[in-house]
This record gives structure tokens, C-alpha cells and sequence, in this order.
């Protein structure tokens, strides 16, 4: 079996970006504590949830339900690195060699809210859990955009990193991906995620999501950059003194600095705990500045230098200082100053947050170093302080996820009938690149409008690959396995008989394709009390040989008959019984291309009149006599393919919950 590349992996996880909104009884679902906090330790078993004592409480629980069943294998971390006093957390992980659900990992988070800000934080300590002491690289994604690369270089330490990020409406959830690179087979060891007040964090909104610079300094513990100046012996704040959890590291010993520390509460408007803002680093030894520096090489997830740092310092005066005293100094960035930066002087227990965008210069070659200075003044009698400081760098977000909606949107929208066919080509293009490019081929298992992606342009992507299995044997026709998917778009013999194919997408892709020509739901209501399923009502209206029965009215019968009539024929023949008289999906996106010309021509004039009748076409397409039969026993199929009916292309079927 050929494994799969690290570039087509690459290019299914950029598919999977978190920006549709997806049914409620998943199994990822209900998983919010009643801080609305998601805390995973990855590897330990399904049964084995835990109250962390360090944090106070915090619940941590199995990853099983947040990663496609079958994907990924658990192990525990390997003499001597094993320490019991070490963080639960760390002592297993989940990791996904080749043959375990493809050579990437994605776990979903959720139920978010749209628009929310949150901290997403994962964790990872190798600690020679596979026994052959092999340090790994690979890369890992949020959202379907690339965060950070994780970079092991010691089996003893862990990485952590951290990114402030704004769920993408109408999305109510987030995808975290860990990506081979072919250097080392991708692990994790936790997951978390907490909602942060929405004024926090301003840089990150829609277009902009937040990294935590993860770089090591010689004495601090992790590489991550959100600093304390505790002197020794409180080496972390976290939940609760941080009610967000955020995680607070001390900076570590540094001979030229001293510490002022109070017993008072500093006043922080509730973003810095107090507690972190009671101690501040000071020159030693009369010196009159501080210079804390970071560099683009320090960390391995920088993989351009012309990135945007963003600067948090925090400042409180920890000291009621006589009239004759005065703490003032210059806040400088690379030796350069702006707008404010001069003369700063601290408030008597009251914290501010100066905040800055650092830019790098662009050159790709050239190793980045940028140093933050705290610089008295000449009319200062004493020397600068700093309480705490973070370092992220600005990412920025593809126009693709900024500005996406999902593909129920030209359910209700007045999208034009070539509109709705550029949609239903570019889908089918993806779908066709999982099942015939991809080695081994991949099944999505969850086709429907939902998980299609719109950009601004309403260029079409495939996403959320919560469910996909992956074909080992790549000349196999099936697999076996438990039955998942959406009511509505499930292919009923995959249902009823266990056995998954590429033609149970075709199935699943002829309901969209439906939808895209009706504008109508799986389940169409057809009074108060009742629904039937989408493809049913189509062929009991075309019964009569008129397409424009079927058509959405909303696009106001500007469209060529034959266009729609080809596409009607497509859909239906994709939900066929048995599965092998479906066509392929390189069929479907030849005939959606034949479809497509058909409707170029008719709105450009070249187009205007068919040499067949339309009744011909509907007598060619529409076996109706087979329609019959299975209209026939359509409560039957009802139950398979709608569920209740009404809200049922909501409902999926899966794993048991655990």
C-alpha cells in the first residue's frame, strides 16, 4: 500500500476549515464543563476521566469522542520519563501512523459559539512512548490553517502552545489537526480549549488569529511566551487564580533584575490576574533599563520573517512611592520608539496593558531578533519594572475561511442556476480528489451542504473530515464498518449492510445535488404533520415532465432546460440501489462540465434551441417504473433516510458516545 504523502495530506487538512454548522447529536457534542471549558488528555482510556488536583478541579476526559472512531492508537510514555508527579496529561498520547485513519490526526471541539473568542491550547511530551527514541517533526493545523510546527528535540520536555482564535460563523466548532511531514509519526498528549471575554485579545478577530511565540528560554520551564516575574518557587499560575486558564510561566533567574513584590490586590479589570501582577522584575545593581528579546529563529512554526509580533506588557507599581520619587521610563522596540512610548510611568496598584505590532522585516534568510526596552528616564529617581509580558505572532487568515458561509446558504439564497452549478463542479472536484487521487483513497462519509464551504467569490470546498475513513487496501471495492453519516444524505446500503464505498459519497452527493436544484431541504414538508425525502418529491413532480416543477422558483426560470434536466438525471442516478449501477464521481464532474457548457451557451445567446424534447430527456432519465417501486416502500426508506422527519438532516449516526 502506497501511504499518503505528506502534500496530499496537507491538502485534504486545508479543506477541512471550521466554518459550517453541523448537527447537534454528534458525539462530540456535550462536552463543555460548566465553565464552558473542553480539557482532553489524549491516549487514556474511555472510561478513565479525572479531576486535575493542580488545577482545582478541572475535569479532564478521554479524546475518544472527539476523533473519528478507529483513528489514531493510544500509548503510555516510557521509563524513565514516566514521572508520577508530572501532569496526568503527559503521561500517554494518542499518536496516528500510517494505516490508523491516514497520517494525520484531527480532533473536533465543540459546541462553540459562532463569532466566540477562544484559547485553544495543545500539549505534547514525547517521552519515548514508542520505545525507538526517534524525535519527531510535524506540523499542526487549526481551523485548516497551519498554526505551528512541532518541533522534538528532547524525549524529557514538553511543548506547549497556545492560540487565540474566533470561531468562524456560522461554525459551532474548531478543528485541530496534527499533520506528517515525513520526519515522525504525529502524537498528541492534551487538548483545551476556553472561551475568552470577547473584548480580549482585539488583534484576533475574523481575519486574524493569535500564535503564543513558543520559544525556550535557559531558565524558564516551557517554550511558550506569557511570562511572570515570581522569584523562585512559583513556577505556574493557571486556573483558577487565571479564570480563563491561561497558563502563566515564571521568566526564570536573571542576576541583573531584582523583584518588588506586594501583598495587595493589583487592580486588573479582571483580564491579568492579580496575583500575576504582584510581583515585577527591576534592574538590580542601580542599572536604569530592562531588555527582554525574541527572534524569528527561536521558533520553529516561523516559517517566514516578515511576521507580525504582537507585544503585550503589563505594568502596575507595586510601591507607594514619596513625592520626591518618581518611576518614568521609555518603552522602546528595536531601538525605536512611537506615539506614547515616552515617559511611561506606572499606576499605584492599577494594571495597564501597552500593546504594540512588531514587524519583521521580510527577509526570508535572515534570522529575525527583535528586543522590547524598558529605559529610565533623566528625570527618573527610580528604575523601570515590568509585571508580566506575552508574545504572539498575528496570523493571517485565508479570504477562503474570513469570509466563508456554508453551502446551505443557495438553499436559501437567489444564487443563479450557473451560480449553483459552479458550486456542485467545484464540490465534486474534491470529492473526486479523495477518491481517486488520494493513496490510499478516502471516504468523506458526511456529504451534505453543511460541509460545503463558500468563499466570498463562492468558490466551493469540501470540509469537516470528522468521519473519514480511509481505504487501507486501495484496490478494495468496500470496507466494513459501523454506519456514520447524516440522516438524509446516508446511502441506504451502507446502512443496512455495513459495506462502505466511494459510491456512498455518490449517494450523499446526490441529495446536494438536489438541493442545489430544488432549494428545498432532505426533508420536504409536504403538510403539517408530514416530510418526504427530497428525492422522492422530485421524482413524484417529474412524473409529469416538467423540470420547471422542481426548479427553485428563486431563480426566476432564467436557466437552460436541458442544463437543469441533465443535472435532475444526475442527482437520481446517483441515489440508484444497488450501489454499483451509481456513477463515479470523475462521471459526475463530467457531466456537471457538460451541464455547465449547456448553460454558458443558453445565457450567451449560442444556446437556443435543444434538439431533444424534454419529455424525451425525462422519459431517457427518469426510469419512472423504478421510481414507482421504490416510492413503494417509502416509510421504509423513510426511516433510513430522514429519521423524524423535520429536523432530520440534523441528526447523525456514529460511534456510541463514551
Amino acid at each position: 500500500m502506497a501511504p499518503l504523502t505528506s502534500i496530499q495530506m496537507l491538502l485534504i487538512i486545508l479543506l477541512c476549515l471550521a466554518s459550517s454548522e453541523l448537527g447537534a447529536d454528534r458525539v462530540h457534542g456535550q462536552q463543555l464543563d460548566t465553565r464552558g471549558f473542553i480539557s482532553i488528555d489524549c491516549g487514556i482510556a474511555g472510561d478513565a476521566a479525572y479531576s486535575d488536583d493542580s488545577t482545582h478541579g478541572i475535569r479532564y476526559i478521554p479524546d475518544a469522542g472527539f476523533v473519528d472512531a478507529g483513528a489514531g492508537l493510544n500509548a503510555g510514555i516510557s521509563p524513565p520519563y514516566n514521572d508520577p508527579n508530572m501532569a496526568a496529561r503527559y503521561l500517554t498520547v494518542r499518536y496516528f501512523p500510517p494505516g490508523s485513519g491516514g497520517r494525520r490526526g484531527c480532533y473536533t471541539l465543540r459546541p462553540l459559539t459562532p463569532g466566540g473568542k477562544y484559547l485553544v491550547r495543545s500539549s505534547f511530551y514525547y517521552g519515548n512512548y514508542d520505545g525507538e527514541n526517534r524525535f519527531p517533526a510535524f506540523d499542526l493545523h487549526l481551523g485548516g490553517e497551519r498554526w505551528a510546527t512541532v518541533n522534538v528535540t528532547a524525549a524529557g520536555t514538553a511543548y506547549v502552545h497556545e492560540a487565540v482564535v474566533v470561531a468562524p460563523a456560522p461554525a459551532d466548532y474548531l478543528q485541530v489537526c496534527v499533520v506528517d511531514l515525513g520526519l515522525g509519526t504525529p502524537f498528541i498528549s492534551g487538548l483545551d480549549l476556553r472561551p475568552l471575554a470577547a473584548e480580549m485579545y482585539p488583534e484576533a478577530d475574523a481575519g486574524h488569529s493569535l500564535a503564543l511565540l513558543s520559544q525556550f528560554r535557559p531558565a524558564a520551564a516551557l517554550g511558550f511566551n506569557r511570562y511572570h516575574f515570581w522569584p523562585a518557587g512559583k513556577p505556574f499560575y493557571r486556573y483558577p487564580f487565571d479564570r480563563y486558564d491561561r497558563i502563566w510561566q515564571r521568566f526564570g533567574t536573571d542576576f541583573s533584575w531584582t523583584n518588588i513584590t506586594t501583598s495587595d490586590t493589583v487592580n486588573t479589570s479582571g483580564d491579568v490576574p492579580s496575583l500575576v501582577l504582584q510581583s515585577a522584575a527591576a534592574p538590580a545593581m542601580n542599572g536604569s533599563r530592562i531588555d527582554i528579546s525574541w527572534s524569528s529563529s527561536g521558533d520553529p512554526s516561523m516559517i517566514t520573517n516578515n511576521m507580525t509580533y504582537l507585544l503585550l506588557l503589563y505594568f502596575a507599581e507595586l510601591q507607594r512611592l514619596p513625592g520626591d520619587e518618581l518611576r518614568q521610563f521609555d518603552i522602546l522596540v528595536d531601538n525605536a520608539s512611537w506615539n506614547g512610548s515616552r515617559g511611561y510611568v506606572p499606576k499605584y496598584l492599577s494594571a495597564e496593558a501597552v500593546s504594540m505590532m512588531v514587524q519583521g522585516s521580510g527577509h526570508q534568510q535572515q534570522q529575525q531578533q527583535h528586543t522590547v526596552s524598558l529605559v529610565a528616564t533623566a528625570n527618573a529617581t527610580l528604575p523601570p519594572i515590568l509585571n508580566a509580558f506575552e508574545v504572539y505572532s498575528v496570523q493571517q487568515l485565508t479570504e477562503f475561511q474570513t469570509n466563508v458561509g456554508d453551502g446551505e446558504a443557495f438553499v436559501a439564497s437567489p444564487l443563479t442556476w450557473h451560480q449553483r452549478l459552479k458550486i456542485a463542479l467545484d464540490s465534486a472536484h474534491g470529492l473526486e480528489y479523495l477518491h481517486k487521487s488520494c493513496r490510499p483513497p478516502l471516504i468523506h462519509r458526511d456529504v451534505k451542504t453543511k460541509n460545503i464551504l463558500l468563499s466570498a467569490n463562492l468558490e466551493a470546498k469540501i470540509s469537516d473530515f470528522g468521519l473519514t475513513k480511509v481505504f487501507t487496501d486501495e484496490f478494495a471495492t468496500h470496507v466494513t464498518t459501523q454506519p456514520a453519516g447524516t440522516l438524509g444524505y446516508l446511502d441506504p446500503e451502507y446502512y443496512n449492510t455495513s459495506r462502505l464505498s466511494e459510491k456512498s459519497d455518490v449517494y450523499s452527493f446526490g441529495v446536494v445535488l438536489l438541493e442545489i436544484i430544488t432549494g428545498q431541504p432532505p426533508a420536504v414538508p409536504i403538510n403539517d404533520n408530514e416530510s418526504i425525502h427530497i428525492a422522492q418529491w422530485v421524482r413524484q413532480k417529474l412524473s409529469d415532465g416538467n423540470i420547471e416543477s422542481v426548479a427553485d422558483p428563486r431563480m426566476g426560470g432564467e436557466y437552460d432546460i436541458n442544463s437543469v434536466w441533465k443535472v435532475a438525471e444526475l442527482a437520481l442516478n446517483c441515489k440508484e440501489q444497488p450501489s454499483r449501477e451509481r456513477p463515479s464521481m470523475t462521471d459526475v464532474v463530467a457531466e456537471l462540465k457538460e451541464s455547465l457548457e449547456l448553460e454558458v451557451s443558453h445565457a450567451m445567446g449560442y444556446y437556443s434551441s435543444v434538439t431533444t424534447s424534454v419529455n424525451n430527456l425525462s422519459a431517457t432519465s427518469v426510469d419512472l417504473q423504478t421510481d414507482h417501486a421504490e416510492a413503494s416502500d417509502a416509510r421504509q426508506q423513510t426511516v433510513i433516510e430522514l429519521g423524524q422527519a423535520g429536523n432530520d438532516s440534523e441528526t447523525r449516526i456514529g460511534p456510541t458516545p463514551r
